[in-house]
């Protein structure tokens, strides 16, 4: 694929916890799928520093919270990470937009995908079709959808909840779920008291 330049964004991620470096092994599952979240907002970053079970409740849901505290292993060593990423828009499949869409690259990538993974098609006209595709790719095919897509060149899912054309106004954030963790550098790690 002849891909758009990378650009180097600058996002954020919270956590629990004090590393050196972002590894996809470790990463959890959002709404997004598993992948590395990160936020261009410091301080939506900076929430997710030191959650307790009333914030995971209200952010996730009541049944997720033991699994979450267990996954981030308590809050030892809150540390907000800022990080620069270098990313094409010809990696990213936004998953609050329609294939159609798309860039022209990322729609041959997921056409790349069904084709060779003998897939049924997506509904090309909704918004979560990415999520229809991560489906298929497990259960018609049993495979990770997150690796598929990193193999593929897609490497993060991004969701733009900005603005609403609906309530026409800015309702919601920017996120990004990361399958590809060499494409991250950690610029700064402030750690929160």
């Amino acid at each position: 694929w002849n891909e758009a330049p990378t650009e180097k964004l600058t996002l954020y991620h919270g956590s629990g916890k004090n590393f050196n470096e972002f590894d996809i092994d470790k990463a959890g599952k959002g709404d997004l799928g598993y992948g590395l979240y990160f936020t261009p907002e410091e301080g939506i970053g900076n929430l997710y520093t030191n959650l307790d079970a009333s914030k995971i409740k209200k952010m996730w849901s009541k049944s997720s919270v033991d699994e979450v505290i267990q996954r981030r292993g308590g809050n030892p060593n809150p540390t907000l990470y800022k990080t620069e990423i270098e990313l094409s828009p010809d990696q990213i499949y936004v998953a609050s937009k329609s294939y159609d869409n798309q860039t022209p690259v990322v729609q041959s990538k997921i056409d790349a995908i069904i084709k060779d993974f003998d897939l049924p098609p997506i509904d090309k006209s909704i918004r979560r079709g990415w999520a229809e595709l991560y489906t298929n790719l497990e259960l018609e095919a049993g495979k990770v959808p997150e690796e598929v897509f990193s193999n593929y060149g897609i490497k993060a899912l991004k969701r733009d909840t900005t603005y609403s054309k609906f309530k026409n106004k800015n309702v919601g954030d920017i996120y990004y779920s990361i399958f590809d963790d060499s494409i991250i550098d950690i610029v700064d790690k402030t750690p929160i008291k």
